[in-house]
């Protein structure tokens, strides 16, 4: 069966019309979500920051209308199928998701110094105006974020990882990884230049400066997962992980109790364990890679 060949138009320009379709996406779900959420608890609650179910149909619906339909349609001015291109259609070996639950997992520890190191990000005096911005926004962030993830039950529960982690991990995926990390690694004709550029883009796009760092090494991570599997549906995976975690966690702490203001504090435990799993996910990451090379699914050679 011959390859299909690459898209002819230059990846910038599908680069132009993919954010076109993001801002479209969004500004159209984005009223779709408050008509709905008007129609369900009240048009009076448009203006009410604090009605969680409101918010719940307007973060559900930007979602969709911002990451998950755009990668969708984006294919098509390729003229290649969505499955086809965003590599939702390619063979899964079931290791690939053994090592990466296991990466996942061992990583946590690793970025969760990585959060630390970015807070204490101090820009010069002259750009002062940018960094109060910055904290501006990292706070509003902050706040939304925690009364997303409020939590009275199990239902609440399932509902926050539906709408937190699973649309997320699927949109975005399709989005940074699926869409955008494949039109740079094209431009550049180097993969590495894909990865990293769409991470930083992943990263930036969230409006939390003071997560950039820890979030980019995610989205690397996430990316070489793809080109190493040649499949989608691993750094899918990965991203439902590590958001899920952070909801279960939040949830467990509601439960007994205790202020979810812990989950941001200092890392705890000796650093010995840090640095050990810091190795774990290095030694995960190189078996990954090797079974990838043995399998033949790295479809790159640069």
């Amino acid at each position: 069966m011959s390859e299909i060949q690459p898209p002819q138009r230059h990846p910038l320009y599908l680069f132009a019309i993919l954010i076109l379709l993001m801002i479209g996406g969004s500004a159209i779900f984005g009223m779709l979500g408050v008509m709905i959420g008007g129609l369900v608890y009240g048009f009076e609650n448009i203006s009410n920051p604090d009605h969680i179910g409101f918010l719940r149909i307007l973060q559900s619906s930007l979602s969709i209308g911002t990451f998950v339909l755009p990668a969708w349609f984006f294919p098509r001015f390729s003229s290649i199928s969505a499955p086809q291109y965003l590599k939702l259609n390619t063979r899964l070996f079931p290791v690939y998701l053994i090592l990466t639950i296991a990466v996942v997992i061992s990583s946590s520890a690793p970025l969760e110094w990585a959060i630390q190191l970015n807070k204490q990000l101090q820009l010069p005096d002259f750009l002062k105006t940018l960094e109060d911005w910055m904290r501006q926004k990292e706070e509003e962030t902050l706040q939304l974020v925690k009364q997303l993830t409020t939590m009275n039950g199990s239902v609440d529960l399932m509902i926050n990882l539906l709408m937190l982690a699973l649309l997320p991990a699927l949109g975005e995926e399709m989005i940074f990884r699926g869409s955008i990390q494949p039109l740079f690694t094209r431009l550049f004709n180097n993969y590495h230049w894909g990865i990293w550029i769409s991470a930083i883009i992943f990263s930036a796009i969230h409006l939390q400066f003071y997560g950039f760092l820890p979030r980019m090494l995610l989205g690397g991570m996430f990316g070489y997962l793809l080109v190493w599997s040649n499949s989608l549906w691993i750094p899918i995976l990965a991203h439902f992980m590590n958001n899920a975690g952070i909801i279960v966690l939040a949830y467990s702490y509601q439960q007994q109790g205790l202020s979810t203001d812990a989950l941001e504090g200092a890392p705890q435990g000796p650093v010995y364990l840090y640095f050990i799993n810091l190795f774990l996910t290095f030694v995960g990451l190189m078996i990954f890679y090797q079974y990838a090379k043995a399998k033949n699914t790295i479809p790159y050679t640069n």
